[in-house]
């Protein structure tokens, strides 16, 4: 799920193989994303409102108009399922984590690949920007975080620690720390110049789905 930047809408995918949008304020659908074609796994907002991504079990990404809820362009490349979108500070890049172990950032006006981030050994769960949108975070089944230079494609550093997947990923509002939440029961929290392992957050008795600071 994911709500819009002005907080009045909300958008849930759904394994029906739909986008729905709602009204926060009385709880009505304002309308039904169609087009994909298996579940959809993760979606997000564009900064500006005006356009949403989904990413599917059919290995596409697709960007919707929020307005019309006409699809504007579809997003094709990755080899399996599309686990995790999000998009740039500015809008005009997204990211896209996969089962096919790559993560790839696309121009969003162009629907085009702009290049493809290769290095973990296993699916990309989560994808995360960094507020200043020259970084990106990825979670991964391979136990480990990954940043990457979005400028250049490098890999920056490989945040390790985690004795099972890594699910969920945030930045702070700063940029200055990364939080990761993880199948092995904690959150971890990472200074993002350095790489280390800043604090462990035990108490969750199974894994940590979501995170964020």
């Amino acid at each position: 799920m994911a709500f819009s930047p002005d907080g009045k809408s909300l958008a849930s995918g759904s394994y029906d193989k739909t986008v729905r949008l709602w009204d926060v304020a009385t709880g009505n659908e304002l309308r039904r994303l169609e087009g994909h074609d298996a579940r959809v796994l993760s979606v997000a907002f564009s900064p500006d409102g005006k356009s949403l991504a989904s990413g599917s079990y059919d290995n596409t990404v697709r960007l919707w108009d929020f307005a019309t809820g006409k699809e504007l362009r579809r997003l094709e490349g990755h080899a399996a399922s599309v686990l995790s979108v999000a998009f740039s500070p500015d809008g005009k890049s997204l990211a896209s984590g996969s089962s096919d172990n790559t993560v790839r950032l696309w121009d969003v006006a162009a629907g085009k690949e702009l290049r493809r981030l290769e290095g973990h050994a296993a699916r990309g769960l989560s994808v995360a920007f960094s507020p200043d949108g020259k970084s990106l975070a990825s979670g991964s089944s391979d136990n480990t975080v990954h940043l990457w230079d979005v400028a250049t494609g490098k890999e920056l550093r490989c945040l390790e620690g985690h004795a099972a997947s890594v699910l969920s990923v945030a930045f702070s509002p700063d940029g200055k720390s990364l939080a990761s939440g993880s199948d092995d029961n904690t959150v971890r929290l990472w200074d993002v110049a350095t790489g280390k392992e800043l604090r462990r957050l035990e108490g969750h008795a199974t894994g940590v789905l979501s995170g964020g600071v």
